[in-house]
């Protein structure tokens, strides 16, 4: 009988944890039990076609329909075509915008579909349809009218997650990057007030990545975008694409984070709350698509850091053209040039100090004025005491050289003065580093040594000459007196 009871009691426990896993499993799909009961009303669907989206909605509906095809779609169509073009790849047309009801019908025709919320607007149901949920919309009617196109955004941003990852990125990060993608001048301040107007994250990534929370909850959406905003500021638009594609290919975001990041899990998310408190005073206004944050590349160029700075503008004006106003891109386009200034005048500097290590002096100080002449255009003084010495160099070795040119012309042999010279210059120059124009020293000082040579040569010879002659006409005379033959001369 003990034995009995005890088998019951047993049979109860497993019963009851295999009913809470079961209905933790099924929390995203069995929300609405309506599902399960075959009770989903036949909703009778209109549909109206505009540009790369078709909307599907009921009779009751028709207006809200109307109002999305004419005030909405127009910005969200131009905007999708630049983000076409941004990516490199397009969503599958037409995007099916769906106008359900109510979270009912949604839940009832979506066996799978995304968690959501009573207050939430709007939800995604693969990658091919915004959902959206007009009782909700009609709740809130003056909120939605002010809210309707980052509500579009939010979700074509998550459809295009949807479409790099092959489906295969987490539930938050896609509402994260679905976040970033809503303009933050119009979205940040609702969303950080109705966080609690929180100065610190209070959830782990894996938390925030990984569970299917609505986008109705302002805490974690406020931090799901701005684990997105992190990745994108502190990496860059590519690498977070790259992160996208490679989730599927490895099976898993962790993975991903390492291959492409080159920093695991951990050490990421702690770099994310050292940079969530700045996110939180400022750095929420710089976004990709809707403020493109320019300063870094005026700090860039303020630090000396041109060739950074102008392969980080090159790589981000794609974006900047396609999404920034008209001063946005002026303005890339000056800071671009100016670094490109910077790399010039960085470039003629090394050609100047390489030009007089091959002893082209004449070269090096034309790339040294040219170099001097741009940084004094930028107003950057760093490295004019640098520049100024190959100057120095470069003027003093050919003044140095045309002396020597001059005294090898003009120098007559046996000239003291002047062969002193040449060995005080042949003695600077080579101090100097200019091979050739010792060499040239010593050559002049070969050729007056020549002709010293030559001078006493002669003197030698005419002296034994007149000696020779001399001796001749004392002999000669020698014997005129003793022989007496001067008259046969």
């Amino acid at each position: 009988m003990l034995q009995t009871k005890s088998n019951s009691w047993i049979n109860l426990v497993l019963l009851g944890v295999l009913f809470a896993a079961s209905s933790l499993l099924a929390s995203r799909s069995v929300r609405a039990s309506v599902a399960l009961q075959d009770t989903c009303p036949q909703l009778d669907w209109r549909e109206k076609t505009t540009g790369s989206f078709v909307i599907l909605y009921t009779i009751n509906h028709i207006q809200l329909a109307e109002e999305i095809q004419k005030n909405t779609l127009p910005v969200i169509e131009d905007e999708l075509t630049r983000l076409q073009q941004a990516l490199g790849q397009s969503l599958v047309t037409p995007i099916t915008i769906r106008i359900y009801p109510s979270e009912a019908e949604y839940y009832c025709l979506n066996a799978f579909a995304p968690a959501i919320s009573s207050e939430d607007f709007h939800s995604h149901i693969g990658s091919r349809e915004i959902a959206l949920l007009a009782e909700v919309i009609n709740l809130q009617k003056m909120y939605w009218e002010t809210y309707a196109v980052n509500a579009f955004r939010h979700q074509v941003a998550v459809l295009y997650g949807e479409l790099i990852s092959d489906g295969a990125a987490p539930p938050g990060l896609l509402q994260g990057f679905g976040g970033y993608l809503e303009d933050p001048a119009q979205t940040f301040n609702p969303r950080y007030q109705a966080a609690g107007e929180m100065t610190a994250p209070d959830r782990s990534w894996q938390r925030l990545l990984e569970e299917d929370i609505p986008a109705s909850d302002a805490v974690t959406m406020f931090q799901q975008t701005s684990l997105v905003a992190f990745l994108i500021d502190l990496y860059g638009w590519d690498d977070f694409m790259a992160f996208l594609t490679r989730i599927p290919e490895v099976q898993g975001y962790r993975q991903a984070i390492l291959d492409v990041y080159g920093v695991n899990l951990q050490d990421l998310q702690d770099y994310w709350v050292q940079y969530f408190p700045v996110y939180v005073q400022h750095r929420w206004q710089a976004n990709v698509i809707h403020n493109y944050d320019l300063t870094q590349y005026d700090q860039l160029i303020a630090g000396g850091a041109y060739s950074d700075a102008q392969a980080q503008i090159k790589a981000a004006l794609p974006l900047i053209e396609l999404f920034g106003n008209q001063e946005k891109v002026e303005r890339a386009n000056h800071l671009l040039e100016k670094a490109g200034v910077g790399v010039e005048a960085s470039a003629l500097a090394l050609a100047a100090r390489q030009s007089i290590l091959d002893g082209d002096f004449q070269t090096g100080l034309g790339y040294a004025d040219r170099s001097l002449q741009l940084y004094q255009q930028l107003g950057d003084t760093r490295r004019e005491t640098e520049i100024e010495l190959y100057r120095q160099i470069c003027t003093e070795v050919l003044a140095l050289r045309a002396e020597v040119e001059k005294i090898s012309g003009n120098a007559a042999p046996l000239d003291p003065v002047r062969t002193e010279q040449l060995i005080l210059i042949g003695q600077r120059l080579a101090e100097l580093g200019d091979r050739e124009g010792t060499q040239q020293v010593r050559l002049a000082l070969l050729l007056l040594g020549i002709g010293q040579q030559n001078i006493i040569r002669w003197v030698t010879v005419i002296g034994v000459l007149l000696s020779a002659f001399l001796i001749w006409r004392r002999f000669w005379a020698a014997l005129r007196q003793d022989y007496g033959l001067g008259d046969l001369l």
